[in-house]
């Protein structure tokens, strides 16, 4: 993934939706940050698993999710992380 090889870490907001399963039925992405380095589509596949718990969210009520996505610390504090040698 480039986010890890560039030692990003990304913050998502999902709108979702859900059954009386609690299972997702619409997930709608609000913000992605930073774009372009897929964590929307990340929170989104990762989200279409999940089952939620109707006694927290009821079926039917769009609620919103934030999601972070970080990058391990060990592996970005290493001299030269996040750099390659190619221009």
């Amino acid at each position: 993934m480039r986010a890890a090889r560039d030692c990003v870490n990304g913050d998502v907001l999902l709108e979702v939706t859900i059954d009386e399963s609690g299972k997702a039925t619409t997930l709608k992405l609000l913000k992605e940050m930073p774009e372009d380095y897929g964590f929307g589509k990340a929170a989104i596949r990762g989200m279409r698993t999940k089952t939620f718990d109707t006694s927290e969210h009821k079926p039917g009520i769009p609620f919103q999710m934030p999601i972070n996505f970080e990058v391990g610390s060990k592996t970005c504090a290493s001299p030269g992380a996040g750099k390659t040698d190619q221009p």
